[in-house]
């Protein structure tokens, strides 16, 4: 079994925990900020507690795209949430740990992704292939949660 691949984007974020916390919880808006999400087709509510799920429509790498299903696992307001995955091709046992820590007067966002390669040989060949496309996928997720919450907080 290939280890487990971990992509860590952080970003100071010139808002309070709450304002940030607000944006993170509301499962409709995850195509507004997160790069790999192209829409969210299905929520059981529209806050991300504990025990709801929803669905993506994903983009993989380049044309490529995909469906998953998620879980929140756990969220402490304003500072921690989990999200359980499944569904895309090639990873498995996804997990999505989002972390603020308040820092001045703004909030320290923590966005972690981490997934099993599945596939053996082939699927670690192509996950070291586009590991560094999704590398900048995460730490351009975390830029734009940052640009969306500035935004509204200001706007």
């Amino acid at each position: 079994m290939a280890p487990r691949t971990t992509l860590v984007g952080e970003v100071l974020i010139d808002a309070a925990p709450e304002h940030v916390w607000a944006a993170i919880g509301a499962t409709g808006r995850y195509a507004e900020w997160v790069v790999n999400t192209l829409a969210v087709t299905r929520a059981d509510g529209p806050r991300a507690e504990p025990g709801i799920t929803y669905d993506e429509r994903n983009r993989i790498a380049g044309p490529w795209t995909g469906r998953s299903r998620w879980r929140v696992a756990s969220a402490e307001a304003p500072r921690h949430t989990v999200h359980e995955g499944e569904g895309i091709a090639l990873a498995r046992a996804l997990r999505l740990e989002l972390t603020l820590t308040p820092e001045a007067a703004g909030t320290r966002y923590g966005h972690e992704l981490s997934y099993e390669p599945t596939l053996g040989a082939l699927g670690a060949a192509v996950g070291r292939a586009v590991r560094p496309l999704l590398a900048r996928d995460v730490r351009s997720t975390a830029q734009n949660l940052r640009a969306l919450v500035e935004r509204e907080r200001t706007g």
